[in-house]
């Protein structure tokens, strides 16, 4: 599971590194870049349900790194539903998900990407078995809220600046994570520049903070559960 979450949470430090770099891309979730999107975002979330359900069925009481796994999931479900990674903005919209999905849905649209394999276990569904079963996510109850949000973003996430000040303080965590558990296996060191991933939001609140979001989005995951 650990492994699983490293390989996850690589995926969505690589998508959120590149996207700021182009102006222009079809976020549309029933084309393949708005749909691999959604499915990258969700990926870490349905492992950590997979991962709460194996905890609940065992004593990880002494294990330490567990309950490390189970931090990462409350700071990603407080950068992408709460008001922690924006606590100076005057203009979050809490009534509708425009900026944000409620929790509840964002854990419904998670779980969604889980399947029963062959063997009887529970599994995150990998890309292509997400494409057949979710061809058009906007359409799918579960996934829905998320796709509209990316839909609406038009060409770039950026266009939705308190959505992608969240989307880049959850790739933060997920690099955090990367460093602290995966330089043994191998895996790359990628830092969120989160300066330059924000500047092309147009939000004069978020601009204003361009210094100290990283500190913001550290005292985030310093926290524990």
């Amino acid at each position: 599971m650990r492994f699983q979450l490293l390989m996850a949470s690589r995926d969505v430090v690589r998508r959120v590194a590149g996207h700021s770099r182009e102006k222009h891309w079809n976020l549309d979730p029933a084309g393949y870049y708005g749909s691999n999107t959604l499915y990258r975002l969700l990926k870490p979330l349905g492992v950590c349900i997979l991962i709460e359900r194996q905890m609940n069925a065992a004593d990880f009481s002494v294990d330490p790194s567990s309950v490390k796994l189970l931090q990462f999931e409350v700071g990603a479900y407080r950068m992408l539903t709460n008001a922690d990674p924006l606590p100076y903005h005057s203009g979050l919209d809490w009534a509708r998900e425009t900026q944000h999905v409620f929790r509840d849905n964002l854990r419904r649209a998670a779980a969604r990407l889980i399947k029963v394999d062959q063997q009887g276990h529970q599994v995150v569904m990998d890309y292509a078995e997400f494409l057949a079963e979710c061809p058009d996510p906007a359409s799918d109850e579960a996934l829905a809220p998320l796709a509209r949000i990316i839909k609406d973003s038009g060409t770039s996430l950026t266009h939705n600046g308190v959505f992608w000040v969240r989307v880049v303080g959850y790739a933060y965590l997920c690099q955090l994570f990367i460093a602290a558990n995966g330089a043994g296996l191998g895996f790359t060191q990628r830092p969120i520049e989160v300066r330059r991933l924000l500047e092309p939001v147009d939000d004069s609140q978020v601009r204003a903070h361009l210094g100290n979001q990283e500190q913001i989005y550290q005292g985030i995951a310093d926290e524990g559960l």
